[in-house]
């Protein structure tokens, strides 16, 4: 797309999407790395046998802290990545999110999949 922003009422934080540079994944691209064993994890756990074509980029969503007291800090509501209605896995369907994070937040941080009891 042409880039931008735009609000949204179930997060206030930065979201950037990364494009996985899968022609260095032979030259040990991080990325490309780290991306190859997130899809090995989904396609052992799923079955789905899930391709790197043709899957949309990473995001990277970033928090700011304004210190332990913010009343308004940086934050995902609950919400559904993807399809939400309790129906099979359809083709083209999202069957997937992970969460990685690069540092551990003095509060808060929590995150559930209140759908899966996870």
């Amino acid at each position: 797309g042409a880039g931008g922003s735009h609000l949204q009422k179930s997060r206030k934080a930065l979201q950037a999407g990364v494009r996985v540079p899968w022609e260095k994944e032979d030259e040990g691209d991080l990325v490309a790395a780290v991306s190859r064993r997130l899809y090995e994890y989904v396609n052992d756990a799923t079955g789905y046998g899930i391709r790197t074509a043709g899957q949309e980029d990473l995001m990277s969503i970033q928090y700011f802290g304004r210190g332990l007291d913010d009343p308004e800090p940086d934050r995902y509501k609950p919400h559904c990545d993807g399809q939400c209605d309790g129906l099979a896995f359809q083709k083209a369907g999202r069957v997937a999110t992970m969460v990685m994070y690069c540092e551990a937040p003095e509060k808060g941080g929590a995150t559930n999949f209140r759908n899966v009891g996870v």
